[in-house]
C-alpha cells in the first residue's frame, strides 16, 4: 500500500505544472532554467507507478512546453524520465541506504543524466553545469518543503 502525500493529488499536479510553465517561460528570456523540473520528475515516476494516466499526460504535455521553452528536442524530458524510471531507479531502488533519502537520489541521478544530454546536444559549460546545479537544489528545498 502506497501512502498518500501531495504528489498523488490531481489538482496539486496541475496547479504545480501551470505554475512551473508559468515560471520557466518568464524567467527563460533572463536565465537558461528547467527549474522544477526534477519535482515534476518525481510526479512523472508516481503517476506512472500508480497507474494515474491523466496526470501523466499532464506531466508529459509540461514536460514538452518546457522542452520548447528552453530549447530541447521533443520529447527529450519524458524519455530521461521513462528510462530512469525503467533501468536506473529499480537498480538504485536495491540498496538499502538509500530508503530515506531515495526521492532525493533519483533527483539528483535525473539531472545528472539531463546534464549529459543537454551537454551532448549544446556543449558542456560551467554555465550549464551551476544552473541545473542551482535547479536541483531549488527542486530538493521543494521537496522538503512540500513532501
Amino acid at each position: 500500500m502506497t501512502t498518500k502525500n501531495l504528489l498523488d493529488n490531481p489538482f496539486f499536479l496541475f496547479i504545480f505544472c501551470i505554475t512551473a510553465i508559468l515560471v520557466n517561460t518568464i524567467f527563460s528570456a533572463y536565465f537558461l532554467m528547467i527549474t522544477f523540473s526534477g519535482f515534476i520528475f518525481l510526479m512523472f515516476y508516481v503517476a506512472l507507478k500508480n497507474k494515474y494516466y491523466y496526470s501523466l499526460i499532464v506531466v508529459i504535455m509540461t514536460f514538452t512546453i518546457l522542452e520548447y521553452n528552453m530549447g530541447l528536442k521533443m520529447f527529450t524530458l519524458s524519455i530521461i524520465s521513462m528510462f530512469l524510471y525503467v533501468f536506473i531507479i529499480p537498480l538504485v531502488s536495491r540498496f538499502n541506504f538509500f530508503n530515506k533519502n531515495n526521492k532525493y537520489v533519483n533527483i539528483t541521478i535525473f539531472y545528472a543524466v539531463l546534464y549529459l544530454t543537454w551537454g551532448i546536444n549544446t556543449s558542456f559549460s560551467e554555465i550549464l553545469y551551476f544552473t541545473l546545479l542551482i535547479n536541483l537544489l531549488v527542486d530538493a528545498f521543494l521537496l522538503g518543503v512540500l513532501l
